[in-house]
């Protein structure tokens, strides 16, 4: 059920949960007359079938298509993919079948009907040579969808798939032509209706191109007679594409973090193509009623909540709800509800940032700050900011900005709440610095005040960047790229972070420490060992001179938690 829901979801992403109930419905409905026709295969003679048919084409073109072999027939499993068969022999002179070796009752019974009606069957990885051989005097039939591990990479319903290669190394060594054949249950006329199409190719066409095409014809057919696709076929499941949601709520700190983590699903699953669309909610935060009906469609059934949020969001929940994600990505509390809803909705992966709150930590991975304390099995704390830090991205734009090599890069904040920069000795900090200036790289922040601009541009520095002048994009990392070491002041969190993640040893410049959550993170870092607690000027020139400063954290355990936890 689970997997109907999500392929569903996967193919039409705009309809809401009372269209899926209501296709599933169909679905089950069209299984039962499908099994019904099953059971009487080998009795269907080919007159009886074509009086109860319509064609797409006039009967004699398309019996003129099997007249002159090699052809292939391939079709999906849509509608009644047997039939397809059956419509094949009675069209050509003699009629073979490529089908995959399946154990069960229902796969016993098909491939016992196929005989009785003196198919040739040829399965594949046994007898490939003998079909090709035979393939030159008979028509074939193949069905095209299933869920392969490898092949060519297309595109179905726009999310991406495996199309198996050895249907287009066979058409191209017979030189068949290629048709597209669909036997459908039409919703009024005739029991039966036989959908033809001479899909023509040409030698130069690349085996890209011409599975595409294939492709699309089942595509069309599906589109037409949705109920009659088998949904229950897990045609995405080795998929070669990720699709991530990420859900910004106005804070570019969340918003970074949140691609952060993209960089890492990407580092994790390199095997994939990761595309990600950004859709943007700003305004949550501060409003108390959408959180709670966001919140409250996280715990109701899938039609319920979509309503709820629609109520929520407005306009904007046409983007959100109107398409499909593997992994849903969300930094903080205002979002987790709809983070949680989307991972029910369309059955994929979800991931929070940050404490989600009470009741909203059923995502399937939650990466949370240590000094947030927060325990559980699925839950993964990290040194502070979730950061990613691309080496080589870092030394490129070094080499573009013409940042030399130097001993220590040294990043200037701004004052905080309860944190100024008068009583934090940053003036004193700036003037030992200078001292060593020629061995510095150093940047200011927007928050930095207009005093120590001043102090930083009499500096004799190596490299210098105020960031309310000039701030050109991959600075920052650059900076730490270049460096030995790297010299924070207290007040950034996410700078601090940052810094970690480059896997420089790290010293935090706290003569005093900022109140709050910032006091927390930091001792908890002091406590671990990541980084180097500078509280004076002889403890700034230590740093400057010892080797071997610190113990770093490893990303190491982040992408092996994701691996284990989103399984795409």
């Amino acid at each position: 059920m689970d997997s109907i829901w999500r392929n569903l979801r996967i193919a039409f992403p705009e309809k809401g949960p009372s269209y899926i109930f209501y296709l599933r419905i169909r679905f089950f409905l069209h299984m039962i007359r499908l099994l019904l026709d099953w059971f009487r295969l080998e009795k269907i003679s080919c007159n009886w079938l074509r009086r109860r048919s319509d064609f797409s084409l006039p009967l004699g073109e398309i019996e003129g298509l099997a007249q002159s072999p090699p052809v292939v027939f391939f079709t999906g499993h849509v509608g009644n993919w047997e039939m397809a068969n059956i419509y094949g022999e009675c069209i050509s002179m003699r009629y073979g079948v490529l089908v995959r070796e399946q154990r069960g009752f229902l796969a016993g019974m098909l491939a016992r009907k196929r005989e009785k009606r003196g198919f040739d069957l040829y399965y594949v990885g046994r007898n490939e040579k003998s079909m090709v051989r035979n393939g030159r005097k008979q028509a074939l039939g193949i069905v095209i969808d299933h869920g392969v591990r490898s092949g060519i990479r297309v595109k179905f319903f726009s999310k991406g798939c495996f199309f198996p290669r050895g249907v287009i190394w066979l058409i191209r060594k017979l030189k068949a032509r290629a048709v597209a054949s669909f036997v459908v249950y039409p919703n009024q006329g005739k029991r039966y209706r036989l959908i033809i199409r001479d899909v023509s190719w040409q030698e130069d066409e690349s085996d890209q191109e011409l599975a595409q095409r294939f492709t699309d014809e089942l595509e069309k057919v599906v589109r037409k007679f949705p109920a009659q696709y088998l949904w229950t076929f897990k045609r995405w499941k080795f998929s070669w594409e990720v699709k991530v949601l990420v859900l910004k709520d106005g804070r570019p700190g969340h918003w970074r973090q949140s691609l952060a983590f993209v960089e890492f699903l990407r580092r994790a699953f390199s095997d994939k193509v990761v595309s990600v669309e950004e859709v943007d909610l700003s305004g949550i935060e501060s409003n108390l009623w959408a959180r709670t009906l966001l919140t409250l469609a996280s715990l109701s059934p899938s039609f319920l909540g979509w309503k709820l949020v629609q109520m929520a969001l407005r306009g904007k929940a046409k983007k959100v709800l109107c398409q499909y994600a593997d992994v849903v990505v969300s930094a903080g509390s205002s979002l987790a509800g709809l983070n949680v809803f989307l991972r029910r909705l369309n059955q994929c992966r979800s991931v929070i940032i940050m404490d989600p709150g009470w009741g909203l930590r059923r995502a399937d991975l939650i990466i949370v700050p240590y000094h947030d304390r927060l325990k559980g099995r699925r839950i993964v704390p990290i040194p502070g900011a979730l950061c990613f830090f691309d080496k080589e991205k870092a030394e490129k734009d070094a080499t573009c900005l013409s940042i030399p090599n130097a001993r220590v890069s040294v990043f200037i904040g701004g004052p905080i709440k309860g944190y100024e920069f008068e009583s934090a000795n940053i003036g004193l900090l700036l003037e030992e610095l200078q001292i060593q200036g020629g061995e510095i790289l150093i940047t200011t922040s927007r928050r930095t005040p207009q005093w120590v601009e001043d102090m930083v541009r009499r500096g004799n520095w190596a490299y210098s960047v105020i960031a309310n002048e000039y701030n050109p994009k991959g600075v920052v990392e650059a900076m730490m790229e270049r460096s030995d070491r790297i010299l924070v002041t207290a007040d950034s969190i996410s700078m601090i972070s940052e810094a970690l993640a480059s896997n420089k040893p790290v010293g935090v410049w706290a003569p005093i420490l900022p109140p709050g959550k910032h006091k927390d993170f930091l001792e908890g870092l002091f406590e671990k060992k990541w980084v180097i607690p500078v509280r004076d000027i002889g403890s700034l020139r230590t740093f400057f001179m010892r080797e071997d400063l610190v113990r770093r954290p490893k990303n190491i355990d982040l992408l092996e938690n994701i691996k284990k936890y989103i399984e795409l």
